[in-house]
């Protein structure tokens, strides 16, 4: 029997214990990044380390190979794009 794929996202959203994949951007990039650490950049395509790395970094990049997106996820401070913590921040929060 085959082994079936589970898309990057999916993975690090169950190695978070988050019921929802959306629940991953509301996390702190270091508590994901060692999650990170302990995956291979072959295991997923390139495509799936760039669509993660604008999920939760919120900047739109691309890269030369799936190890180079790793290492930016590794090394990246999360600083992404500031309006969108606006935008999302709970009603009356005062943000």
């Amino acid at each position: 029997m085959k082994k079936q794929h589970i898309p990057l996202l999916e993975t690090l959203q169950k190695a978070k214990g988050c019921v929802y994949l959306s629940d991953l951007r509301f996390l702190p990039l270091a508590e994901i990044q060692p999650e990170i650490e302990k995956l291979r950049p072959e295991t997923f395509s390139l495509h799936e380390w760039e669509d993660a790395v604008e999920y939760l970094t919120h900047q739109a990049k691309t890269f030369q190979n799936a190890g180079e997106a790793r290492s930016f996820l590794l090394h990246d401070k999360g600083k992404g794009d500031r309006d969108y913590e606006r935008r999302t921040a709970p009603y009356g929060t005062g943000y």
